[in-house]
């Protein structure tokens, strides 16, 4: 793996790759990626479904994207609900 995609596309330093969480990048889904992001997660060998799980961990969706995915019932058990998830409620 080519890491100038991680540098050159996703714009992540040495103190965010090491960090999970902390490049800004990560807080998008990857349908909302620009292109040069998306060359560059794909260039690191993530698709969509590997950067939504593994890079963004589904912050970037809604609870009803969630519910059409399926992966609702697994934030549930963690306590999640729609508006605690949409609004940032507890």
């Amino acid at each position: 793996i080519d890491q100038s995609y991680a540098v050159d596309k996703l714009e992540y330093s040495q103190n965010t790759w090491n960090n999970p969480g902390s490049n800004l990048v990560e807080e998008w889904s990857f349908h909302d990626l620009y292109d040069s992001e998306v060359e560059g997660a794909l260039g690191l060998g993530l698709d969509s479904e590997a950067w939504d799980c593994h890079i963004n961990h589904y912050y970037g969706y809604w609870w009803s994207e969630l519910v059409e995915k399926g992966i609702d019932r697994y934030y549930s058990v963690l306590g999640w609900d729609e508006d605690k998830w949409d609004n940032g409620t507890s």
